[in-house]
């Protein structure tokens, strides 16, 4: 009877493990780890931004794609020279033109943006649009991590009579799913 099952009828699967963020003193607590969603938080301007372009740097430096929905940043210049500079460990001013050259080429191949079209500004993309979209680039370029940063930036469209309540569990439900339907991990930037 559909909805019930045992556990042979479940195919085998691989296991599922992390991999090093780049902080050994916390490799035992946080990992990245495809098929989970992750929730980060923190007080504003506490530097949540800024942690996830380190470790955005480490993993893509591992050679895992990542797609990022950065709403508050600028994809060009600012997203694109902390990038650069995450990457090659330094201030954009002191990175010679071989490093910069290097982390060029590492984010032209693991570092997939998603944005409203450039000529729309108005338009603000809901959650439905952002994980179609990430859904194309994890098919056509492999991305193994879809950042939203941050969750208060989407455009929140809930159904006739939901509740904001209600709504925020209908969205956590449709993150894990896709985490879990697309072998990624899902990274969400709550502010509080």
């Amino acid at each position: 009877m559909k909805g019930i099952y045992r556990f042979s009828d479940f195919p085998e699967r691989p296991p599922i493990t992390g991999r090093s963020l780049g902080l050994p003193v916390r490799d035992d607590c946080i990992r990245f780890v495809p098929e989970t969603l992750t929730v980060w938080t923190g007080f504003a301007g506490g530097g949540k931004t800024s942690l996830l372009v380190f470790l955005l740097a480490n993993l893509i430096k591992q050679g895992v794609t990542v797609t990022v929905g950065s709403f508050e940043t600028i994809p060009r210049p600012v997203l694109h020279t902390k990038m650069i500079e995450a990457l090659c460990r330094c201030t954009a001013m002191n990175i010679a033109p071989e490093q910069r050259a290097w982390a060029e080429a590492l984010l032209e191949k693991h570092f997939i943006i998603l944005s409203q079209a450039i000529d729309d500004e108005e338009h603000e993309l809901t959650l439905e649009e952002i994980l179609e979209l990430a859904r194309v680039a994890i098919v056509r370029d492999g991305s193994s991590l879809l950042l939203i940063d941050p969750w208060n930036e989407l455009e929140h469209k809930r159904r006739p009579n939901e509740g904001e309540h209600d709504y925020t569990g209908r969205a956590i439900r449709m993150l894990k799913s896709f985490a879990r339907n697309y072998r990624t991990a899902v990274w969400v930037v709550a502010h509080p």
